[in-house]
């Protein structure tokens, strides 16, 4: 998961803000997330206030954070064949 987090956020393919969600959540915290895609964490805290606007809700508390885990799990259901 590392190497393709960090590959899918330097390549500029469109998953940056994906990816940076979906490492944010498997971490636990914003500076644990920016180690794990080598970078600093004012630029994932930039993302993840990007993200926050975009949905329409706050991930830095436990409710926020469950909301995006539900939505990302809801997300990989399709791929992952019974």
């Amino acid at each position: 998961m590392q190497f393709q987090a960090q590959h899918d956020a330097q390549a500029g393919n469109g998953t940056e803000p994906l990816t940076t969600l979906e490492v944010l959540v498997q971490a636990g915290s914003l500076r644990a997330a920016a180690r794990e895609l080598h970078l600093h964490h004012n630029s994932v805290a930039v993302r993840v206030a990007r993200a926050e606007a975009a949905l329409g809700y706050g991930l830095g508390e436990t409710v926020g954070r469950f909301r995006l885990a539900l939505a990302l799990a809801l997300r990989r259901l399709p791929d992952n064949p019974a």
